[in-house]
C-alpha cells in the first residue's frame, strides 16, 4: 500500500497530488497534536536523536527541546510554530540533530500524523512540561522498541536491526570507555564519530 492510499483511507485530505513544487508532492491536512503525541509517548527521539551525542546537546541551558511540547516562536519548544506575514504558518520540528536521518525522521512523522488522526488526538497547552524526553539513547530505544505502531510503519525487522547496531555498535562503545576524565571522554567521542559520520 501506498503513502497515499493509506492516507485516504482514514480520510486524510490532500489537498493536490501535484502542487506547485513540482510532481509526487502534495500538501496534506495535518495537525500539530498527532506528532506531540508521539514525541509524548517517548517513541520517535531515538530516530530523531540517534547518537550517544545527541543527548549531550541538552545539558545545562541550551535551546535544545527536552519536553514533548509546541509553542509560538519558542526555540526551546520541541515544534516551534510561526506565523509570518499573509496566512503563511512555519511549524519546526526541533528534536533532530544534525546526525539523524531525515527520511527516517519523515517517515516516523508521517506515521504519527497518521495515528494522531486515527485517534482523533486534541492538541495540548502550548509550553507543557508534563512529558519529559528520554534522556539518553538507551531510554529512547527502549521507548522505540515498545512502540507498535512504530513497528508497523517502518517494520519491525527495521526496527530491531536499528535498536541491536546503536546498543551494540555505539552504546556498549562507549561503555566500554569506563571513567575517564571530560577531557579524555571528548577525544573518545570525537574519533569515534568521525570515523562512523
Amino acid at each position: 500500500m501506498g503513502l497515499v492510499q493509506a492516507m485516504k483511507d482514514i480520510d486524510v485530505r490532500l489537498d493536490s497530488l501535484q502542487a506547485e513544487f513540482g510532481s509526487g508532492q502534495f500538501e496534506g491536512t495535518f495537525d500539530i497534536a498527532d506528532d506531540i503525541e508521539l514525541l509524548r509517548e517517548n517513541r520517535d527521539t531515538a530516530t530523531g536523536q540517534p547518537t550517544y551525542l545527541s543527548f549531550c546537546r541538552r545539558i545545562g541551558f541550551s535551546f535544545s527541546p527536552c519536553y514533548a511540547n509546541w509553542a509560538n516562536e519558542n526555540r526551546e519548544s520541541t515544534f516551534r510554530v510561526r506565523f509570518e506575514a499573509g496566512q503563511n504558518v512555519y511549524m519546526e520540528n526541533r528534536l533532530p540533530s544534525s546526525a539523524c536521518s531525515p527520511h527516517l525522521v519523515l517517515a516516523c512523522t508521517l506515521a504519527a500524523g497518521m495515528d494522531g488522526l486515527r485517534r482523533n488526538l486534541s492538541l495540548p497547552g502550548p509550553m507543557d512540561t508534563s512529558k519529559k524526553l528520554p534522556d539518553s539513547l538507551d531510554e529512547a530505544l527502549n521507548a522505540l522498541e515498545a512502540d507498535a505502531i512504530l513497528k508497523e510503519s517502518l517494520g519491525e525487522k527495521f526496527v530491531d536491526m536499528f535498536v541491536y547496531s546503536k546498543r551494540t555498535f555505539e552504546l556498549e562503545e562507549f561503555k566500554a570507555f569506563g571513567d575517564l576524565s571530560e577531557d579524555k571522554q571528548i577525544l573518545k567521542e570525537k574519533e569515534f564519530y568521525y570515523e562512523l559520520l
